[in-house]
């Protein structure tokens, strides 16, 4: 599942921005009103580049998400030439080239944003007013990491978005996101029939998930009674928090504090039968729980544990959703306009990295300019009051 995972990643990036924050003398300031894209190419950012699935991708969508793939593309070493630019026909596989690859990923990511988009239609999928709420707090915390507004939309100009198309980009996520828990959900139309779920991983009727928070101890005892009351404290906290939000509390426990190495590739917890190579303290504690249900505190030879029994579908849940959209990828109907039919993605590259890099450098100039100017004002307000 490379490619639909390589996707994701786009899908998450428009959340992710919120990680930025620039000092206030470093916010970045916006360009012409045309945008981005525009001053580099020329065309109409709204205009339509393609159409996939029944639904218009414009210039402008395109275009940033041809960018993030470029970018994500470069960091091969392999395939970036001496002046940072991507080696076009150099073959990453057989039959495929860098201009392939980019293309392609380009293509699917926009195929899956209107994917997830029609889907949410078709089957129902709707943010409530909170989650509603969610989307405008996440770009408000943006901005204001970002230095405040006017330096919100000159960092979206950067982008090549619009404030529209942020939060377009935004409401898929949280679409996406409630599209992958209802694949847990009975009576879901994405939910995983007991057929299709014993066709992963030789899971049966008698294999369950468990998941748990784990600190590791020693042979100092001292260090372990500490150990001990830390791991009283989290099940408090586990058992006061609302049960609608024990699940996410608990996965978010298990991903920042417990010591279990194994997380990094278990995420979602561990398969277990009654013949399961686990020690039988923890077998027995997880048969013990109903779903969701997790347990008071489990001393093993490795330490305290408190396990969490996670619906068995978790455990193939993005895998499930992510072969159900790549099919829908590789089927997805696309009509290609002229605008797309007579784009040169390697001008554009090169357009692309011109531009940027001139009005990187007339930013900074601007900046020190006003700096000088604003010194300047300090230092002749002195003379005043000196004078």
């Amino acid at each position: 599942m490379r490619r639909i995972s390589a996707l994701l990643l786009a899908l998450l990036m428009t959340v992710s921005l919120t990680a930025c924050s620039f000092p206030e003398e470093d916010a970045p300031t916006a360009g012409s009103e045309e945008g981005l894209f525009y001053e580099v190419t020329g065309m109409d950012p709204d205009a339509v580049m393609l159409t996939a699935d029944g639904k218009d991708i414009t210039v402008g969508m395109y275009l940033y998400w041809l960018v993030y793939t470029m970018s994500s593309v470069s960091t091969v070493s392999d395939w970036v030439d001496d002046a940072g630019l991507l080696k076009w026909d150099e073959e990453v596989s057989e039959g495929e080239t860098v201009r392939y690859l980019v293309l392609e990923e380009t293509l699917n990511t926009a195929k899956l944003y209107m994917i997830v988009e029609n889907w949410a239609d078709q089957y129902g999928f709707t943010l409530t007013d909170e989650e509603e709420q969610s989307v405008q707090a996440e770009l408000d915390t943006m901005a204001q990491q970002l230095g405040g507004e006017e330096a919100y939309q000159a960092y979206l100009w950067d982008m090549g978005l619009t404030e529209e198309m942020n939060q377009r980009l935004t409401r898929v996520y949280y679409l996406y996101a409630k599209m992958l828990a209802s694949v847990t959900e009975e009576g879901s139309p994405l939910y995983i029939t007991d057929e299709v779920l014993y066709q992963y991983e030789g899971i049966t009727e008698d294999t369950i998930l468990a998941d748990h928070i784990l600190l590791l101890t020693g042979e100092d005892e001292e260090e372990n009674q500490a150990l001990y009351a830390t791991m009283e404290q989290l099940l408090q906290t586990l058992r006061s928090a609302d049960p609608s939000e024990a699940s996410l509390l608990f996965n978010y426990l298990a991903d920042n504090i417990s010591e279990d190495t194994g997380r990094a590739y278990y995420p979602n917890g561990y398969l277990l039968t009654e013949d399961s190579d686990y020690v039988q303290e923890f077998k027995d504690a997880a048969f013990a729980l109903e779903e969701n249900e997790f347990s008071g505190i489990v001393t093993t030879e490795y330490g305290y544990h408190i396990i969490m029994r996670k619906p068995i579908r978790e455990y193939v849940a993005d895998r499930y959703l992510s072969e159900l959209l790549t099919v829908a990828i590789d089927n997805a109907d696309v009509t290609f306009s002229d605008a797309y039919n007579t784009f040169d993605v390697e001008q554009f590259q090169v357009d692309y990295q011109t531009y940027t890099a001139l009005h990187s450098a007339v930013k900074d100039m601007l900046a020190l300019n006003q700096e000088a100017s604003d010194s300047g004002d300090a230092s002749g307000s002195g003379d005043d009051t000196a004078a």
